[in-house]
């Protein structure tokens, strides 16, 4: 849906999240802070592809899974099985898939759909400022961070060269519509810019060190989420931004990822350049370091830039109607509403609905995102918090308000708390998109035949008596063939669907046991410079010893997979079996119709048109009184002696006399 959207990112789609200043002030200067957040930001990277980086989890009992002990338990436990000690304490791990485009990726312009593209060997970093555009190598080719004060030197050079405005900024291309940035990108590669647009793209990420200091929160807010355009690409994954007075902050392109993870980064960071500073005020030590700077240089023509000037003039135009105002309140705060035992997210959006009934009048419809991380893959489900309680609740304070009691007011915000939390649940458990199948299930269930006995939950089920084969024949010949063969198409189909969807699960688990194999057998590599002080365990004796009975038992749980596979062929072929059958049934029944025809004209001696006959099978007794053959009156044939016979579908191998 990002990708497809053809509206400019910016004010659109692309979030912020500002840091908190560092609680020591000597900290805030831009130089000694965006040095400390870049050194962190690489420390989180280190930790990430070192793997050693503490999953996200959700805590159900906080105060035990996250004791120590907790903790210990888990280290003790194999990797394979890990999961379900955490399980067992109510600690859920939390999907992590976004990551992987946390770093070294950008989003492509192109017609009609965007790209995700990462290259996660580059091991540069990129830094806008005053809309030039510069990189450097941060880390070596094995892995490791530039000495902190090395950094420090490459961004004095950086601060220095780039006082100026440049004359064409093409971050102001990133804010144009993704149809008319995608066609001049083109002209930019063609014009001979395709190593220094891949500098861009590939770069760990973008380091935006702006000119000019912070007046207040108001001005805040429109610097983290739009800036000025020219010191912005906003196509990075992510932009660190740090201004003249040391405020910092985050713009996030929305298609890779969500709020939960690019937070989580933040927090992290935040914390380990504050703790552990890499750098500290009024030192010299990066005046002696040497640098390697390179500023990248673009081939404009005409056209390129008059497509900067009107995108220029377009983002001007948009930034100037985007209005912020904030409002902080104080009066109370998270820890009181927890206190009275009401949800804080619930008591927000309640403020939100009360504000919007006041200047609107009515309600509006209001979206609010939950994740789902809990799932593979997870993004986020919409929590619609505009109900019919927060109405009620908003009439009340608004209109109504001299008619309720606090008693009565503090009712109505309880019951919007806990509706509120309830529609938090079903979000957070996707269970709209749960019911949409189970409905979809409910349906294709009553399109079944009911010839197969697989009839709706409202009907009476016919009870089929043990009768012997000749019986059980003489039954099935009076099922209208059609029906079976449409059920039996059906089934088919679906069985065909089941095993074409089994057959690739049952591929990916195989190579994910093959991982596991080789990654149980391996030693884990120590980080370079990890962001956690973790006591990395090497491989033990007891994976090694215990990996075949870890083997053996991922093989019993992925050979179901293939065993599944297996029964649905096997149906699959028993089910065109009994399709061809039938269809030879119907095709005598047809060929029976047509005689009856010809004998009609001639006025000959026929069947009844519902009048089914049979003859005794050879591995029945002679007594065919047992199977009441003696109750069926057969009418006299004049042409020909012979006796119509009904094939039996369990016994495919009896003769007809003639």
């Amino acid at each position: 849906m990002y990708l497809s959207s053809r509206v400019p990112i910016v004010l659109n789609f692309n979030p912020f999240i500002t840091f908190k200043r560092d609680p020591q002030e000597s900290y805030n200067n831009q130089l000694v802070r965006a040095t400390n957040l870049t050194v962190s930001a690489i420390k989180f990277l280190n930790s990430l592809r070192s793997r050693i980086l503490e999953p996200d989890i959700y805590y159900v009992n906080p105060e035990w899974s996250k004791s120590k002990i907790f903790k210990r338990f888990l280290s003790l436990l194999p990797t394979s099985v890990s999961w379900y000690g955490a399980y067992f304490a109510e600690a859920y791990p939390l999907d992590m898939s976004q990551y992987v485009h946390l770093f070294n990726s950008s989003r492509v312009p192109k017609e009609g759909k965007d790209e995700l593209f990462s290259d996660h060997s580059a091991r540069h970093l990129l830094v806008m400022r005053n809309g030039h555009f510069y990189v450097f190598d941060i880390l070596d080719p094995i892995g490791n961070i530039l000495h902190p004060y090395e950094i420090q030197a490459h961004l004095i050079n950086i601060l220095q060269d780039g006082e100026t405005v440049a004359e064409y900024p093409l971050g102001y291309l990133t804010t144009e519509n993704r149809n008319t940035w995608a066609a001049v990108r083109e002209q930019l590669l063609q014009a001979g810019n395709e190593e220094s647009i891949y500098k861009i793209d590939s770069a760990i990420f973008c380091l935006c060190l702006d000119s000019f200091k912070i007046q207040n929160s108001s001005h805040l807010s429109h610097c983290m989420l739009h800036g000025y355009g020219y010191n912005r690409w906003f196509d990075k994954s992510f932009s660190l931004i740090v201004t003249v007075d040391g405020s910092a902050g985050i713009n996030f392109e929305h298609s890779w990822g969500d709020g939960v993870s690019v937070l989580r980064f933040l927090n992290e960071v935040y914390a380990d350049s504050t703790k552990h500073p890499a750098v500290v005020p009024r030192s010299t030590a990066a005046v002696v370091c040497p640098t390697h700077v390179e500023k990248l240089q673009f081939h404009l023509n005409e056209s390129i830039q008059s497509a900067v000037t009107v995108a220029h003039q377009k983002f001007e135009n948009l930034r100037h109607k985007m209005t912020v105002k904030p409002f902080e309140f104080r009066k109370f705060g998270k820890q009181y509403v927890i206190q009275e035992r009401m949800s804080p997210d619930a008591i927000f959006q309640l403020a939100c609905q009360v504000a919007a009934y006041r200047h609107f009048g009515k309600v509006v419809p209001t979206y609010e995102a939950c994740s789902t991380a809990g799932f593979k893959h997870g993004r986020t489900e919409t929590i619609r918090s505009a109900t019919v309680y927060t109405k009620q609740c908003a009439q009340a304070f608004i209109r109504n308000r001299r008619k309720y009691s606090a008693q009565d007011l503090r009712k109505l915000i309880d019951s919007s708390s806990k509706y509120h939390k309830f529609l938090q649940m079903e979000a957070a458990l996707v269970e709209g998109l749960q019911k949409a199948v189970m409905d979809l299930l409910d349906e294709y269930k009553d399109e079944f035949p009911t010839v197969l006995r697989l009839s709706q939950s409202n009907q009476k089920t016919d009870v089929v008596p043990k009768a012997s084969k000749t019986r059980m024949a003489i039954n099935l010949a009076k099922i209208h063939a059609g029906s079976v063969l449409q059920g039996l198409h059906k089934i088919s189909r679906s069985s065909k669907s089941v095993a074409k969807l089994l057959q690739p699960q049952l591929a990916h688990r195989l190579l994910e046991l093959k991982n596991i194999s080789h990654r149980l057998l391996r030693d884990v590599n120590t980080p370079k410079q990890p962001l956690y002080k973790v006591k990395v365990r090497k491989g033990s004796l007891l994976d090694v010893i215990s990996f075949p009975a870890k083997t053996a038992f991922a093989s019993m749980m992925y050979a179901s997979y293939a065993a599944l596979i297996y029964l649905t062929v096997c149906i699959n072929a028993l089910l065109e079996k009994a399709k061809n059958i039938f269809q030879e049934e119907e095709s005598i029944r047809r060929n029976k119709k047509d005689n009856f025809e010809v004998r009609k004209a001639f006025s000959e001696p026929v069947f009844s048109e519902f009048e089914i006959v049979a003859k005794p099978y050879r591995s029945l007794p002679e007594n065919t009184d047992a199977v009441l053959l003696s109750d069926i009156k057969l009418p006299d044939i004049k042409l020909s002696n012979k006796i119509q016979v009904l094939h039996s579908v369990f016994d495919q191998s009896t003769e007809m006399n003639e």
